[in-house]
């Protein structure tokens, strides 16, 4: 049987979907600081809209094109590093001051 969609968020972390168990996951990371410190684990950089001036759509469009192409067989960066089914992020059940 298979896991849930879930998204995620821990303090300090990335926003990142994890898709159904056994699948590849796209780690997209929100912002430019966080996409520099974990680079090796990050599939696309949202930040740049900020950083520099892309528009969402354009953002959007990159995602989708990332998604086409790992649905073709493109390797994830946690496939890369072989993280694949090892990873596992609950739901944050309460609130985190």
């Amino acid at each position: 049987m298979s896991k849930p969609s879930i998204l995620s968020r821990r303090p300090g972390q990335p926003k990142y979907l994890s898709v159904v168990h056994g699948q590849p996951r796209l780690r997209l990371a929100t912002n430019t600081e966080i996409y520099n410190r974990m680079r090796d684990d990050m599939d696309l950089n949202c930040g740049t809209i900020i950083d520099s001036g892309e528009s969402v759509e354009a953002c959007g469009q990159r995602i989708f094109d990332l998604i086409l192409a790992v649905a073709s067989g493109q390797r994830t960066c946690s496939e890369e590093l072989d993280y694949g089914d090892n990873e596992f992020t609950p739901w944050q059940l309460c609130a985190v001051y």
